[in-house]
């Protein structure tokens, strides 16, 4: 039984782990304010992609 619960265990953080697939990449939000140069920009794409943030609907941070 044990063994049976490690390995569903290990199975969901696996699935956890897994990079997102390219149709949510493809989705990714960019903001016309903040360029990729800027230091926090990875942050805020970050962010934006597990949809803790949005920012404006003209498309502004």
């Amino acid at each position: 039984m044990k063994k049976r619960i490690l390995a569903a265990f290990g199975a969901l953080i696996f699935a956890c782990s897994l990079p997102l697939t390219e149709a949510s990449a493809a989705s990714t939000k960019q903001f016309s304010d903040v360029p990729p140069s800027k230091y926090f920009a990875e942050a805020v794409y970050d962010l934006a992609e597990r949809n803790i943030l949005g920012g404006y609907p003209d498309g502004t941070f």
